[in-house]
């Protein structure tokens, strides 16, 4: 299990396009892979240097920001934010420490201690009381010889309601079955790493690459948040997913349960965050149920088949009534783990293109992006 933290973000990729629906509000997702357009400073002899983003405005005003990194190397990278309302600042926040091997000097945390008038940090997760519509990001990477290949910043306002799920394909992918209950230190920790390494198992055998494959154990240390404490930080998983060469990882929220449809008939697992409770059929959810599992496809008869994490090995796979599971995916605002190869194409994502020949952001750089200012410093 992992701490269960509501909230909203359907995701869009580069040109940030926004999914509305009467009945839910509106989120945005920006996302970069070349930072030749941001702002770059070195730091001294330190060899170390950052990058800073473009201002960033969106359509309407946010309450909650969440920033997903990929990185190739073993340098520490710190994730901070500036986030202005109506032209006024309303706080700079710190979104994480990462680094793939920590020693005395470079570290890995979240930084749950930030509270101010405005809002707070709630692990990975910025939550303001009154919303944002500008903000800027900038990222502080500590060796020079590291790289930066991927950075997402979703944006969000309320919880979204419950969507019927439209009947799955019927296949049911490889997932390797893990379980968590296999480690007395991770029986009731470890649903997140154990998600993450059934994933990276899942494309370690179909793109042949072994050096993908890591043990339970080995995925919960890596990804082991000191300052939570516990494995359940979603982008510190997803960073270790992409600290591998040729493997990208995002948390993303779906826009809708087609989403999961179209990966899954694609042949591409998704992890999703749920509710426990909700999941084993309780009427409601309980504080802190918050678990991982993986949607491996769907059965003749409509249920969905999941690898869950939680349960003996025996009975890892299991098939789901679609509305339980649906009820269970809502309370995380349908949160999910995607990772893909970089030399394949997945299907879109809340109307993003993930694909090589998509993946670019020439039109979001410089002094403004698609239907948005993001130049300059907000006046």
């Amino acid at each position: 299990m992992m701490n269960a933290r509501p909230f909203l973000s359907s995701w869009t990729l580069i040109l940030a396009c926004v999914w509305t629906h009467t009945t839910r509000a509106a989120s945005e997702l920006f996302a970069w892979d070349d930072f030749t357009h941001w702002g770059k400073a070195f730091h001294g002899t330190d060899d170390g240097f950052s990058y800073l983003s473009p201002w960033v405005t969106n359509s309407r005003p946010w309450k909650e920001l969440i920033v997903s990194w990929n990185m190739e190397g073993t340098s520490s990278i710190r994730i901070e934010v500036n986030a202005y309302r109506q032209e006024k600042l309303v706080g700079n926040y710190c979104l994480g420490k990462w680094t793939l091997k920590p020693d005395g000097r470079w570290l890995r945390t979240s930084l749950d201690a930030q509270r101010t008038v405005h809002g707070h940090v709630a692990t990975d997760t910025l939550v303001l009381k009154e919303g944002a519509d500008v903000f800027r990001v900038q990222a502080i990477i500590q060796d020079s010889k590291s790289k930066l290949k991927l950075l997402t910043v979703s944006v969000s306002d309320e919880a979204p309601p419950f969507v019927p799920l439209p009947r799955l394909p019927i296949l049911s992918l490889p997932v390797p079955k893990k379980s968590q209950a296999d480690f007395p230190e991770g029986i009731d920790k470890w649903c997140s790493p154990t998600t993450t390494a059934m994933l990276l198992d899942y494309w370690a055998t179909q793109k042949n690459r072994p050096e993908w494959r890591h043990t339970v154990p080995e995925t919960a240390t890596t990804v082991f948040d000191p300052g939570w404490p516990g494995t359940g930080n979603w982008p510190f998983n997803m960073a270790f997913v992409g600290s591998h060469s040729g493997l990208r990882g995002c948390v993303a929220r779906a826009n809708g349960p087609q989403d999961l449809v179209s990966w899954i008939e694609a042949g591409y697992p998704v992890g999703v965050s749920v509710s426990l409770a909700l999941l084993n059929g309780e009427p409601k959810a309980t504080p802190g149920d918050g678990h991982l599992i993986v949607v491996c496809g769907g059965t003749p008869e409509g249920k969905v088949e999941i690898n869950d994490p939680g349960r003996a090995m025996t009975r890892v796979h299991r098939e789901m009534d679609p509305d339980t599971f649906m009820r269970a995916w809502a309370y995380s605002a349908y949160t999910a783990y995607l990772v893909w190869p970089e030399d394949q194409s997945p299907p879109d994502w809340a109307g993003a293109h993930l694909g090589r020949e998509h993946f670019q952001n020439s039109d979001v750089h410089g002094d403004h992006a698609p239907g948005r200012q993001t130049g300059g410093h907000p006046k």
